[in-house]
């Protein structure tokens, strides 16, 4: 029997980061991986205010679904175990009737191959977000601190700061007649022009190494993080790898009506917060 009730931080946090590890595909097709919800739980930037908002669906006790916000409260997430497909539409439903509104708006944060989430039965327009700059904040740090910025993934990415993205979902939100599809991207750099940003942004003289995925991760353990944390970091550059982020387009500055922020202030800017 499937119920759905309310997530509780102290007591189903664990249950809900096991949910996420048996779900896990690289392109994120059944929602994010678990570090993402353990790094913003644990951080100082996210408002847990309303974590009781956030809805689990449960099979006689196995967590099938789960509804929840990040930063901001009104960017809406959805975690589906494959085989429960049906819950789409119930889940949908919630998030539009009870989870939290910032100036009257929701944003769906859906990928590429959640489609059953697509498919339920609400107007939309999907917003293609490439890649948060914030996403890199290890490999910043690193040059930031005059050590090696270390990466393995072998193609590009269209960095921009997470506020240029939901300064163009707004506008989207508010927009009249609005596209059905937006692919919002900068422009697309590899990781070696995005460290030779990240050199002028700090004065900092330190090495950009491309090395494997293997020794990616061993460079995480040797940081601190267990093997299975670190193999999912660094699964976090597959989406670049694969090539699905090496896409232009000039949508996102189409709808800003002005460039996103440029790279080197954009780097200045996380590194400051």
């Amino acid at each position: 029997k499937i119920i759905s009730r309310n997530f509780r931080v102290l007591c189903d946090f664990m249950d809900v980061y096991q949910f996420m590890i048996e779900i896990y595909e690289k392109d994120w097709r059944n929602g994010v991986p678990a570090p993402f919800l353990e790094h913003a739980l644990s951080s100082d930037w996210m408002d847990k205010s309303l974590v009781h908002r956030w809805k689990l669906w449960e099979d006689n006790g196995r967590i099938a679904g789960l509804v929840f916000y990040e930063n901001p409260v009104n960017d809406v997430y959805f975690s589906l175990r494959p085989g429960y497909e049906k819950l789409a539409d119930e889940m949908v439903a919630y998030a539009v009737s009870s989870m939290p509104r910032v100036d009257g708006y929701l944003r769906f944060v859906i990928f590429g191959g959640q489609n059953a989430i697509k498919e339920a039965g609400i107007d939309h327009s999907f917003l293609r977000n490439n890649w948060y700059l914030e996403n890199e904040i290890g490999f910043l740090q690193s040059g930031a601190a005059s050590r090696d910025a270390l990466y393995w993934a072998n193609n590009k990415a269209g960095w921009a700061l997470e506020r240029d993205y939901a300064e163009g979902a707004a506008k989207v939100i508010t927009s009249e007649a609005p596209r059905e599809v937006y692919e919002f991207t900068g422009k697309t750099r590899t990781y070696d022009e995005l460290g030779k940003a990240l050199q002028e942004a700090t004065g900092n003289d330190f090495a950009i190494k491309q090395i494997s995925h293997d020794d990616y991760v061993k460079s995480l353990e040797e940081a601190g993080l267990d093997t299975p944390t670190a193999e999912l970091f660094a699964s976090f550059q597959d989406p670049i790898n694969s090539g699905n982020l090496n896409k232009e387009s000039n949508d996102l500055e189409e709808v800003l009506g002005h460039p996103v922020t440029p790279l080197v202030d954009a780097i200045k800017e996380v590194l400051t917060r």
